[in-house]
């Protein structure tokens, strides 16, 4: 852990002195522990431990933002351990000209079919007061354990695209986007047999996967009537990879009426040795009322039906829920098999909502066709501490018994410091 902290004081001192005004950020240590069931009646007690750092440095509209973590298993020795995790860390630059917001370093991205974080930068421009938006990005992908390095090859293994999008026509949002992205797997070596049996090593190379996607989002609401709908175009392919309409009505304050229907298709890369099996595709219609009884108690219900090539299956769910916790009750039915199962949340506040107290309860059973039938129960225990608005506190353990593990014991807790300082150097 001091890693991190050494990370947190270089980035500090160096900004601190020479642009920023202000500092805010979020400090959370974790930990979490389970017991792990190792075969012939052995096991062992796991515990993994864990420290995230939010941080924001900046003055104005320059601001540098890092999103990290670090982790170790003090329960064993995995080999990769401790770990640290960089989820982002770039500077940001908005408003510029009034007309550009511009991020680089490792940024996150949330544009269409495009999401992770990349090393590299985008340029997001608001012309027309705001009204249109176009959105552009390029950068190489993260290595996979998301460690502080620049993957190699980036032209191997990168994600580009843009996003162009308006708000000029009433109660309408309309985006259109276009990403690729390239991975190329890690190359290694195997062993292969010759005619004459004899044993040899070989380097594999595999190709660079490759997905393009062009995508449309369309929003509309107004009054009691709102619809959403978007499309994901695999243009490798000449596919829709993703179809999605839904549609809701408020009758009043108290009833609403919802419709939705989604099409799905296997995400595969176009190159990889997975695109040359047969893909096939799912579509799923839904639909559901839900009625705000006494301006407390929120009621609902809801069927979907999932068509696939030759068979269906079906899904029905019924619950409520309050401030105070959730109740439901959801069974599936046909191809999938018989799935029935039951929950309950509650939540109970203490000390003018400083303490909340919570507890759940759920059982499920299955059956797949003439298989017999199996169940699995869990029962969750917690409480929140949070005397101030700084400073949280949580603990929770979780218990599950099935026909895998007789018992399987979990616990997790959680303590945060959120903070914010003026620094008024310059």
């Amino acid at each position: 852990m001091r890693l991190i902290f050494t990370i947190l004081i270089m980035l500090i001192v160096p900004l601190s002195g020479a642009l920023s005004q202000s500092i805010n950020g979020r400090l959370v240590t974790s930990g979490y522990s389970w017991e792990r069931h190792e075969g012939d009646n052995k096991s062992s007690t796991q515990f993994r431990a864990a420290e995230t750092v939010q941080l924001n440095i900046g003055k104005d509209d320059l601001v540098l933002h890092t999103y990290f973590q670090g982790s170790n298993d003090f329960g064993s020795s995995v080999t990769d351990d401790p770990r640290l995790r960089f989820y982002n860390l770039y500077l940001e630059q908005k408003n510029l000209f009034g007309l550009a917001d511009i991020k680089v370093g490792r940024i996150p991205v949330f544009s269409g079919m495009a999401m992770g974080a990349i090393d590299g930068a985008s340029v997001k421009l608001k012309p027309l007061d705001g009204n249109v938006f176009i959105l552009g990005y390029f950068g190489g992908l993260t290595p996979i354990d998301q460690s502080l390095k620049i993957t190699k090859d980036i032209d191997k293994n990168y994600m580009a695209g843009f996003q162009v999008g308006t708000y000029y026509i009433p109660n309408t949002a309309v985006t259109l986007g276009f990403m690729t992205r390239h991975r190329k797997p890690q190359n290694f070596y195997a062993l292969r047999t010759d005619t004459m049996f004899n044993t040899y090593e070989i380097l594999i190379e595999n190709n660079s996967g490759q997905e393009s996607f062009v995508s449309l989002d369309a929003n509309y609401s107004k009054g009691m009537f709102s619809a959403y709908g978007k499309t994901d175009y695999d243009i490798n392919t000449w596919h829709i990879y993703r179809g999605e309409i839904n549609l809701r009505y408020n009758i009043d304050k108290s009833i609403g009426l919802a419709i939705d229907y989604m099409h799905r298709e296997p995400r595969t890369a176009y190159n990889s040795i997975f695109s040359i099996f047969t893909q096939k595709n799912t579509d799923e219609f839904g639909g559901g009322v839900d009625y705000l009884l006494m301006n407390k108690y929120n009621l609902f219900a809801r069927y979907s039906y999932v068509k696939y090539e030759d068979e269906n299956t079906s899904r029905l769910t019924l619950g409520a829920n309050s401030a105070l916790g959730a109740i439901s009750y959801s069974r599936n039915f046909g191809y999938v098999g018989d799935l029935d199962a039951l929950s309950l949340d509650v939540l109970y506040p203490l000390f003018n909502r400083k303490v909340i107290v919570q507890g759940g309860l759920s059982y499920v059973t299955y059956k797949y066709k003439d298989d017999e039938a199996k169940d699995a129960t869990s029962i969750l225990l917690g409480a929140s501490f949070k005397p101030t608005r700084a400073i949280s506190c949580d603990l929770q353990g979780q218990m599950m018994f099935n026909d895998v593990y007789k018992s399987d014991f979990r616990i997790y807790f959680k303590f945060g410091y959120s903070f914010f300082s003026k620094l008024n150097i310059l």
